[in-house]
């Protein structure tokens, strides 16, 4: 499974924070917000980010606490997963699934059953 990143965050900035956390190795894109010319709302981190993985964005998901975070991914045509652990979440922002912990991603991922809150009006 090809896994990307879009940040706000400079890809240097990004890419030290990966390598800090062991995780660099895992994300075959990554994508700072130095590298768009529109910061988000607008999709356009998404769709680099999903060029560079070369998958449409409608095939993937996107998982981010912010609503500006959610705003790109469904503007993108991306599922947009809400990070209910992160520090920006907010419960009425509109997100196609809410994921409460790290964790839950994995079952996405795995197309098992989901641990998630699917939000009423999912049209997936």
């Amino acid at each position: 499974m090809a896994i990307g990143l879009f940040t706000g965050a400079s890809q240097q900035a990004a890419r030290i924070l990966l390598t800090c956390a062991g995780l660099l190795g895992h994300f075959r894109a990554v994508v700072g917000g130095d590298d768009v010319t529109q910061p988000k709302p607008d999709p356009e981190g998404v769709y680099l980010a999903c060029h560079h993985l070369g998958i449409n964005p409608t095939r993937t998901a996107y998982v981010g606490d912010s609503p500006l975070d959610l705003q790109a991914a469904r503007r993108s045509g991306a599922v947009a997963v809400a990070a209910a652990w992160g520090h920006q979440y907010d419960p009425k922002s509109p997100a196609d699934l809410t994921a409460y912990h790290p964790r839950d991603l994995l079952t996405l991922i795995a197309h098992q059953p989901p641990r998630f809150a699917i939000r009423p009006g999912h049209q997936r």
